[in-house]
Protein backbone atom coordinates (compact mmCIF):
# COMPACT_ATOMS: atom_id res chain seq x y z
CA UNK A 1 0.00 0.00 0.00
CA UNK A 2 1.31 3.45 -0.89
CA UNK A 3 2.04 5.97 1.83
CA UNK A 4 0.22 9.26 1.48
CA UNK A 5 1.31 12.48 3.16
CA UNK A 6 -0.62 15.70 3.71
CA UNK A 7 1.58 18.80 3.65
CA UNK A 8 0.21 22.07 4.96
CA UNK A 9 2.26 25.17 4.36
CA UNK A 10 1.58 28.77 5.23
CA UNK A 11 3.38 32.06 5.02
CA UNK A 12 2.64 35.49 6.35
CA UNK A 13 4.18 38.88 5.86
CA UNK A 14 3.13 41.61 8.24
CA UNK A 15 4.65 44.97 8.92
CA UNK A 16 5.49 46.32 12.32
CA UNK A 17 7.98 45.94 15.12
CA UNK A 18 6.80 42.49 16.27
CA UNK A 19 5.92 40.97 12.91
CA UNK A 20 8.08 39.62 10.14
CA UNK A 21 8.08 36.78 7.65
CA UNK A 22 6.68 33.62 9.21
CA UNK A 23 6.86 30.31 7.41
CA UNK A 24 5.38 27.13 8.77
CA UNK A 25 4.52 23.66 7.64
CA UNK A 26 3.51 20.27 8.95
CA UNK A 27 4.09 16.88 7.40
CA UNK A 28 1.49 14.34 8.51
CA UNK A 29 0.75 10.82 7.33
CA UNK A 30 -2.77 10.85 5.95
CA UNK A 31 -3.82 8.05 8.31
CA UNK A 32 -2.97 10.34 11.27
CA UNK A 33 -4.54 13.46 9.78
CA UNK A 34 -7.97 13.19 11.50
CA UNK A 35 -6.26 12.73 14.89
CA UNK A 36 -3.99 15.72 14.30
CA UNK A 37 -6.94 17.92 13.37
CA UNK A 38 -8.88 16.82 16.45
CA UNK A 39 -5.92 17.36 18.77
CA UNK A 40 -5.25 20.78 17.26
CA UNK A 41 -8.89 21.84 17.69
CA UNK A 42 -8.97 20.57 21.29
CA UNK A 43 -5.82 22.45 22.26
CA UNK A 44 -7.10 25.65 20.65
CA UNK A 45 -10.38 25.33 22.58
CA UNK A 46 -8.60 24.60 25.88
CA UNK A 47 -6.40 27.66 25.41
CA UNK A 48 -9.32 29.85 24.28
CA UNK A 49 -7.64 30.50 20.93
CA UNK A 50 -9.99 31.29 18.08
CA UNK A 51 -7.77 32.61 15.31
CA UNK A 52 -5.12 31.15 13.08
CA UNK A 53 -2.12 29.60 14.80
CA UNK A 54 1.38 29.76 13.43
Amino acid sequence: MATEFVIYTDESVKDGELFSNFYGSALVRSKHFPDVLETHANIKAEQNLHGELK
